[in-house]
């Protein structure tokens, strides 16, 4: 889902950023959004938590295999 940009949030890059070809998040009470970091005035997605979580779930089972 589209989200406008949320103002005033700590936006995080990821620890394995190295080229700067990455995305940031940052959290809500309800959601996680997550926008480009080349173009960060530009839309930004929002996931439910729990969307997110599994998400990142996934992403480690498919990095250990």
């Amino acid at each position: 889902m589209l989200s406008p940009r949320p103002i005033g949030d700590t936006w995080r890059v990821s620890s394995w950023s190295k080229s700067g070809n990455c995305v940031e998040i940052t959290t809500t009470g309800a959601a996680v959004l997550v926008r480009d970091t080349k173009n960060r005035s530009g839309e930004v997605l929002s996931f439910s938590s729990v969307v997110w979580n599994h998400f990142i779930d996934q992403s480690k089972q498919t990095k250990l295999a």
